[in-house]
């Protein structure tokens, strides 16, 4: 046990003998103060913690001393190996520097213009433009839905063969092939011309609910899973919410516009308002003709629609390219401890 020390000559060479050991311990590059060699405590370490009682001179305190040192080599051995306290945090970016998990968390934010956003708009679509009730627009619209329930558990099975890259790449390409192929469809059209479109824009977004959430989470560390899932869900929401008031936006400046050179603004402003919630009866300004403004409002939001339909090919084409170069670049190894 540690004996105390008394007197003014005892602490004067304490603390002449503490000041020998810390400066050869200081000389040392790169080593910090009360370790040795290889990380391991200095043999005389104990001594450079002393702690002053009140009113009864000085006491070495060892214990202390020694407990205080070992915590030093934690971060000292990461620092050995190469890793720093930063880059284990819990708060450090997930997606920094890795391509992988950047392409994955992009998916939902593209997938919810091509498929999310035109759940909500196709509906009033066909009920302005093609006289379909609510009902008859439901089931037309489970063209677009139904491929959903089939397709995880196919890709299920063809993810076995298939890379999550391939997979993923087919996702934006077949909603792009769809949004492209309706964008050609004429207003007016029944569901046997619109069923093409819709099943290859429903079975791209089927694909991908059987691949993206699983390849966000297997992108990162273990000790990151918590953290991709969040930020890959969060990027799902907002995908959503954005797209769906983009392609509204969209939609509605292009149909006021084409109605705005013949009913002027307040009255085509009013007039799109009702014709983007599906009622054209309803749409039509006061002391316009019933037939021609059917005819114009038909024209004007097909019109907007398809402008709209072909950014969205665009949208998913540009992202297939990023999501298949992302997903090619190699990442550096990961720190799994």
């Amino acid at each position: 046990m540690a004996q105390p020390v008394r007197g003014g000559r005892d602490r004067a060479a304490a603390g002449a003998a503490t000041e020998r050991v810390a400066g050869r311990v200081a000389r040392r590059p790169g080593r910090p103060h009360g370790l040795g060699r290889r990380g391991r405590l200095h043999p005389r370490a104990h001594r450079l913690h002393l702690r002053r009682d009140r009113g009864a001179g000085s006491r070495v305190d060892a214990p202390r001393g020694v407990g205080r040192l070992r915590r030093l080599r934690r971060p000292v051995g990461g620092l050995r190996h190469g890793r720093t306290a930063s880059s284990r945090a819990p708060g450090g970016s997930v997606a920094a520097g890795r391509p992988r998990f950047a392409a994955i968390a992009s998916m939902p934010f593209l997938l919810a213009f091509g498929f999310v956003a035109l759940t909500i708009v196709l509906p009033p679509y066909l009920m302005a433009t093609s006289g379909y009730s609510a009902r008859q627009a439901g089931l037309t619209l489970m063209l677009l839905t139904g491929p959903t329930l089939v397709m995880p558990p196919v890709t299920g099975a063809l993810a076995r063969r298939l890379s999550q890259r391939v997979l993923l790449v087919t996702t934006l390409l077949l909603v792009a092939a769809g949004t492209g192929l309706l964008a050609a469809v004429p207003a007016g059209s029944g569901p046997a011309r619109l069923a093409v479109p819709l099943l290859l824009i429903g079975t791209g977004f089927g694909v991908s609910l059987a691949v993206v959430d699983g390849a966000a989470v297997s992108s990162v560390e273990p000790a990151r899973a918590g953290m991709a899932a969040g930020l890959f869900n969060t990027a799902r929401i907002t995908g959503e919410v954005v797209a769906i008031a983009v392609l509204g936006a969209v939609l509605s400046a292009l149909t006021r516009a084409s109605l705005t050179g013949r009913y002027g603004e307040a009255r085509a402003a009013r007039a799109t308002s009702r014709l983007l919630q599906g009622d054209i009866a309803g749409a039509a300004p006061a002391g316009a003709g019933r037939l021609e403004f059917a005819r114009l409002a038909s024209a004007g939001y097909a019109d907007a629609l398809h402008t709209a339909l072909w950014l969205l090919t665009l949208l998913s084409l540009a992202g297939a390219l990023a999501v298949g170069l992302l997903m090619s670049v190699r990442e550096p190894a990961r720190i799994t401890t």
